[in-house]
């Protein structure tokens, strides 16, 4: 019998009709139970996780979306909520337990309105369990979010969108600000994000919120909404443990305070920034705060970072956060080999590294200027590096001045390494030499925008000889030439087959 026939025969009364009857009294007790179980758990699964409110409010009163002339469309109760309504909203309303709003229409005011209007008395909380709420959007709700949520809450996200652009009066944000720092005290993790700058009041908001927000643990905020004063906010913050600082806004130059808090971030262990600040803001920031909890710094520059701001950053967190574990710096923008203020000397940066990072295991360079890397300063530096498991130094500025032929001399200084991405010179490589050291644990060799200027298969040959057996080769998968990117890849085909 097809799954189909089974789904159609199952769901027949009469056939479950003939199976109770021939089961004793006892035994269609349980089959009840077990039926009020599964209805549960289904019904459970099916509210647990909503995209919008739409299905939760459509439960008080038929919904229809009405537009006005030179409005968008809104959506309103076709008739007032009566009493009965809220029995069945009883009935869903407290399996909720995550709503993430990306619903393109919005709701009419008195849609809400109707809801403080017709709420029973002494009622209980609209969303009893409700532990996640993500709102992108600028509508009224904003204004009614309070009616939502309570101390269950401990994942939050807002966005700010102030009049000018199409949002709400930024007074409707600080008093919805206002109310979740009050019914919400355990969030745990929370979003704030918006598309333009805020006034003081509303920045007085966002202080207030964070400094009532002791439990908080994760945090991302757009730049927009940094201040001096909100900083030292968040870094007084007992538990925070990872702080993200992204958006796709413009870019905003964060005021960095002369005088923070004493025992600033004491739990915070990740530090993001994508796009948003130079790497001197964030060494400023690192200077000022000295997180020594933090264990890992990712930072993307839209700016041309030279080897002094490289080498600022990575000393500035190798000395306040003695337990630094990963390092990863990106720079948008890339260098061009002719710049006149292209900075060639790349000692600073690397003795940075050599003697502050000993516990380093991970630390990736994107796009960095010309390291001008060779065996002595790969030497020196995994040496001073012993537990590093991933090395990217993803350069492509200039022609490459570290030979593939130095792999098996680093080789026994990498025993821990998995993952390494270098720009290499491949020329004069050779297939008939003596067999070097290899690499015992690595699992990826990226070659990034490697040239290729040796013949493939001996490249392949040589390459057989110093990576394991199971060792994945790459290179980059964009501005490479054509005829450069089918070469490597002519590598690629042939080094599993030796």
């Amino acid at each position: 019998m097809s799954s189909t026939a089974t789904d159609s025969a199952l769901a027949t009364t009469e056939l479950l009709g003939h199976i109770f009857y021939h089961c004793s009294v006892s035994q269609n007790y349980r089959n009840a139970l077990v039926c009020k179980t599964w209805c549960d758990e289904a019904l459970s699964d099916v509210w647990c996780e909503l995209k919008s409110l739409l299905p939760l409010l459509s439960l008080l009163a038929p919904l229809a979306l009405c537009a006005e002339e030179g409005m968008p469309p809104l959506y309103r109760f076709r008739h007032h909520i009566r009493p009965h309504d809220w029995a069945v909203f009883r009935k869903y309303s407290w399996r909720v337990r995550a709503i993430d709003d990306t619903m393109t229409a919005d709701y009419c005011e008195s849609v809400f309105i109707d809801i403080v209007a017709s709420s029973p008395p002494l009622s209980s909380e609209l969303l009893p369990n409700l532990r996640r709420w993500k709102y992108d959007r600028w509508g009224a709700l904003v204004k009614f979010i309070p009616l939502f949520i309570h101390s269950t809450l401990t994942t939050f996200h807002l966005c700010f969108m102030n009049q000018d652009a199409g949002g709400l009066p930024l007074p409707v944000y600080r008093r919805t600000l206002l109310y979740v720092s009050d019914k919400a005290p355990n969030l745990e993790r929370l979003s704030l994000t918006s598309w333009s700058p805020l006034d003081t009041n509303t920045e007085f908001a966002i202080h207030s919120l964070l400094s009532s927000l002791t439990r908080l643990q994760i945090l991302l905020v757009s730049p927009t909404l940094l201040s001096a004063l909100t900083l030292n906010a968040i870094a007084r913050l007992p538990h925070l443990k990872s702080l993200t600082v992204s958006s796709e806004t413009t870019y905003k130059k964060l005021a960095v305070p002369m005088a923070a808090p004493t025992e600033s971030f004491p739990s915070l262990k990740t530090l993001s920034s994508y796009d948003m600040f130079s790497f001197g803001t964030v060494t400023d920031v690192l200077n000022a705060y000295r997180p020594r909890s933090l264990s890992d710094l990712d930072i993307t520059s839209r700016h041309k970072e030279n080897i002094s701001a490289y080498s600022l950053l990575v000393a500035a967190v190798t000395s306040v956060s003695p337990n630094i574990r990963s390092i990863r710096l990106r720079s948008k923008e890339q260098w061009d080999i002719n710049d006149p203020e292209l900075d060639h000397s790349s000692a600073m940066l690397f003795l940075s590294i050599d003697y502050h990072c000993f516990n380093l295991t991970s630390l990736s360079l994107q796009n960095p200027p010309p390291l001008h890397l060779g065996i002595e300063i790969m030497t020196d530096l995994l040496k001073s590096l012993p537990y590093l498991k991933t090395l990217q130094f993803n350069e492509s500025t200039g022609p490459p001045t570290l030979r593939l032929s130095a792999l098996p001399i680093l080789a026994p200084l990498c025993p821990l390494m998995k993952t390494l991405t270098l720009y290499m010179d491949t020329k004069g490589v050779s297939c008939s030499g003596p067999q070097g050291a290899h690499f015992v644990r690595l699992e990826t060799l990226n070659v990034g925008m490697s040239p290729l200027d040796s013949p493939a298969h001996d490249v392949a040959v040589f390459l057989s000889t110093v990576l394991p057996k199971a060792c994945t080769l790459t290179r980059a998968s964009y501005a490479y030439p054509e005829e450069q990117y089918q070469s490597w890849q002519q590598v690629i085909d042939i080094l599993p087959m030796l």
